[in-house]
């Protein structure tokens, strides 16, 4: 306790009872009793009232309990006794930052600075108080200082780093994160976030790079040996992704956590049976864990192994965290399997049970479309919105089913009503676009999600479906394609982002590229007839006419999943058409 007191910088104590009473408070604020604290602070000022030490740690107990007037109080008694303890100014800086008021917490801080010109906590704290009022330029200025008084001090370029990485502003994540390292050469944990953010853009050779000097600092740390797994993932190269893994699992074989952790790492890279094996196993290792088996669960639907994922789904409590997302998903998988029954029966279990959440509301509406009851569907979502039930999920919903049940008109006159009462809101505008395109206004459908990307210019989605309709009217092609890099950038594994992207090829008749962007949008999407059919007009053109044939083929058994009948007399019309004999 004295060596951390030392170490502080403080005075040493004048009173041997003042010291007892600043242990007591101590030992209070260990144990989680501020008030506490504070009364033995009290009385340690009173026995000595000299040291300013003392006062700053009854500020910060009074701030700790939300009593900032009387934090702020003390530590303006000790700035006035002793304008030149660093300490006291770095507290007020503290406190300001808390009140979110940063010029005032500035100012504070840059007198911390001047007085102790190498204390890192004062420039740390400007840093993030300019971060936080927009000022990246001041706070890479910050950093910099930082960098001059400590040079091997690495704290400010990693905070500048992880703050552009969590903006999506990788490049500078990158800058700040290597000149972190290059203050603490080695570093692991450093290396570890530059290999990310290495991998985030794409650079995955330099991700790997840095990925192996952290593991060769430490071999069997787990957040490496996952972080060098997942990359290999990203690579394709399975067998060394395997390596890394079996290496983490063999130093923790019998714990859940790992299993279930790998689990995530396989269904994020789309290798969804080596995930549900690892879920299967982190379930045996802990029967009791419900997120595991919501997860796991999630897995086998998307593996379409629908009664496993719906014994997967009922392990989960209803009362739990997950009750609710696992009944619903439950429901779904019910429903797929035609057994409507007890669908049903659950969708009307989980809408009395939770009647104000609208994912209980929507699971019921699926249920009864699944089981042609589709005008009763239409009554339930109808009746939650005559109610006056407003959630823009629920109008998006039941405008979906509309366009479904063929009643278009309907969709597109609701959407606008609405948007007249909320002008504005994203969702509303996303669906009102669908519905016009679906009515086959595909100006007026662009123009709508362009009031979509002007509120959000980032919105992966706005940004797919105007390229891509531009590139299915066959026009502004160069643009279709660049809105549609934009929303990659988002998600570059996103199949129906790269389907878009190979009819944009197809469109330009760049073939060959098409090909390979439609082949791996399928591989991502494999049961989406849509992708199907486009690949097949690509095979078409290409004069590849076996496989043009197995991708309508393949479209065509996608859509006894998914019916569309006005998309499957195309795929139809196309396959006869080239099953014809060459010369009818």
């Amino acid at each position: 306790m004295e060596e951390a007191f030392h170490a502080s910088g403080a005075e040493r104590f004048a009173s041997s009872r003042a010291y007892a009473h600043f242990v007591m408070a101590m030992l209070a604020t260990n144990r989680g009793e501020p008030r506490e604290a504070i009364e033995e602070l009290k009385l340690a000022v009173v026995f000595d009232p000299e040291t300013p030490f003392l006062r700053v740690a009854l500020a910060e107990q009074y701030q700790r309990l939300g009593a900032l007037d009387r934090a702020e109080g003390e530590l303006r008694q000790v700035i006035a006794a002793s304008p030149r303890y660093a300490p006291a100014h770095l507290a007020l800086g503290k406190l300001y930052a808390e009140q979110r008021k940063p010029r005032q917490a500035l100012v504070a801080l840059g007198r911390a600075i001047e007085l102790e010109p190498k204390d890192k906590a004062a420039y740390l704290l400007e840093l993030q108080v300019q971060l936080q009022a927009g000022n990246e330029a001041k706070a890479i200025a910050a950093a910099e200082a930082l960098a001059r008084a400590l040079p091997e001090e690495p704290a400010a370029y990693r905070a500048l780093g992880r703050w552009f990485g969590q903006e999506n502003k990788l490049e500078q994540a990158v800058r700040f994160l290597s000149l972190a390292s290059q203050c603490s050469p080695g570093d692991p944990e450093i290396l570890t976030e530059l290999g990310r953010a290495y991998e985030a853009l794409g650079r995955l050779d330099e991700a790997e790079r840095s990925f192996l000097e952290a593991l060769a600092r430490d071999s069997e740390d787990p957040e490496r040996l996952v972080a060098m797994g997942t990359l290999q993932l990203r690579k394709g190269d399975l067998k060394s992704a395997k390596a890394y893994f079996d290496q983490l699992l063999s130093l923790a074989p019998e714990d859940p956590a790992v299993r279930a952790r790998l689990a995530f790492a396989f269904a994020k890279a789309d290798r969804l049976k080596e995930s549900a094996e690892l879920f299967e196993q982190a379930h045996a290792l802990s029967p009791g864990d419900e997120t595991v088996s919501y997860f796991w669960g999630r897995v086998l639907e998307e593996l379409k192994q629908l009664p496993a994922a719906v014994k997967a789904y009922a392990l989960v409590g209803e009362e739990s965290e997950l009750g609710l997302q696992a009944l619903v998903h439950r429901i779904s998988c019910l429903s797929q399997l035609k057994e409507h029954g007890q669908a049903l029966s659950l969708a009307r279990r989980a809408q009395a049970r939770e009647p104000d959440r609208i994912e209980a509301l929507l699971a019921l509406a699926d249920a009864l479309e699944r089981a042609d009851k589709v005008d009763e569907a239409l009554g339930t979502l109808e009746g939650a919105l005559r109610s006056g039930r407003g959630e823009p999920a629920l109008v998006a919903s039941l405008s979906a089913l509309y366009q479904r049940a063929g009643r278009v008109d309907e969709a597109v006159k609701m959407l606008e009503e609405r948007l007249r009462q909320r002008p504005g809101e994203l969702e509303l505008l996303f669906a009102l676009a669908v519905a016009l395109d679906k009515r086959g206004e595909r100006q007026g459908a662009i123009e709508q999600m362009r009031k979509v990307l002007a509120r959000e210019p980032k919105n992966a989605s706005a940004l797919n479906f105007v390229g891509y309709t531009l590139a299915d009217l066959g026009r502004d092609l160069d643009e279709a394609e660049a809105l549609i890099r934009q929303a990659l950038e988002a998600g570059p594994d996103n199949g129906a982002f790269l389907d878009s992207l190979g009819w944009v090829y197809f469109k330009k008749g760049q073939l060959d590229r098409a090909v390979q962007s439609l082949e791996r949008a399928l591989q991502l999407l494999p049961d989406e007839p849509v992708i199907a059919e486009h690949l097949g007009d690509a095979y078409q053109k290409a004069s590849r006419r076996d496989e043009a044939a197995k991708a309508f083929r393949r479209a065509l058994k996608a859509l006894e999943a998914a019916p569309d009948p006005e998309l499957r007399k195309s795929v139809e019309a196309k396959l006869r058409k080239l099953e014809r004999p060459a010369g009818q």
